[in-house]
């Protein structure tokens, strides 16, 4: 096979830099914001370093293409978790419980086939982020089958309703944390026991403050879930 042409040699190598050091930045995250979000992409990272290991390895040049497979795998190892099973088991007998988390985009004016599709999931909890006062008379288009449990709006993109078909016992609209954007705390039994869920939107990391918000709002979530003894889920947009 003829060797590759230096200018896709070099190229090559200017991509494995770039994929580097931008998957090396979300390593150092907890520093600065602007640096964690490289750690959104990880899986792309992953697969265009793959993708190009695979091309590379075309040309004969197995060093470099080894370099962009660890350089995938180590990217992909940090996500595979999310994608793969992890063997936990629900126990014998118990009863699924479904849940819809939908953002349906401020600015989507679609709102009659959103109200279509959410009949058409039929889940037993619905999130629904981004509804604004306009919301109001939609979610009670879907009655029968959904009763609102909540309904929180906002003239920006942080408000946040929540219908159900199944009963509760109660439910409350936070706002405790650095931004007072308003988050949904639903409990009811299920399968007979307790069961708390917690519908979340938090603000975009961008710039200092606002990345610190929701850090302090998902780390002082995270203390409340681990000291509640009842069975809690946390869904949201992160």
């Amino acid at each position: 096979r003829p060797p590759p042409p230096k200018d896709w040699s070099k190229l090559g190598a200017l991509v494995f830099g770039v994929l580097t050091v931008l998957s090396t930045l979300g390593l150092f995250g907890a520093h600065h914001w602007t640096l964690d979000l490289s750690n959104h992409f990880r899986l792309y990272f992953a697969l265009a370093a793959l993708l190009c290991g695979a091309f590379t390895l075309l040309f004969s040049r197995r060093g470099l293409a080894a370099l962009f497979f660890v350089l995938g795998l180590v990217n992909g190892a940090g996500v595979a978790p999310l994608y793969l099973d992890t063997g936990a088991q629900a126990r014998d007998g118990a009863v699924p419980l479904t849940i819809l988390h939908f953002n349906v985009n401020s600015q989507n004016h679609r709102r009659a086939e959103i109200i279509e599709f959410i009949r058409e999931q039929d889940a037993d909890l619905v999130f629904i982020l981004e509804v604004g006062p306009e919301w109001g008379p939609l979610l009670s288009e879907l009655a029968p089958q959904y009763e609102v449990i909540e309904y929180a709006p906002s003239f920006d993109n942080f408000g946040i309703a929540a219908v159900g078909r199944v009963p509760t016992h109660g439910s409350r609209v936070r706002r405790d944390n650095p931004l007072g954007l308003a988050a949904l705390e639903v409990e009811l039994e299920w399968d007979g026991a307790p069961l708390v869920v917690h519908g979340v939107h938090t603000y975009p990391p961008m710039g200092r403050r606002n990345a610190a918000a929701r850090d302090t709002q998902l780390l002082n979530l995270a203390r409340e879930v681990g000291a509640d003894t009842r069975s809690t889920l946390v869904v949201g947009d992160f």
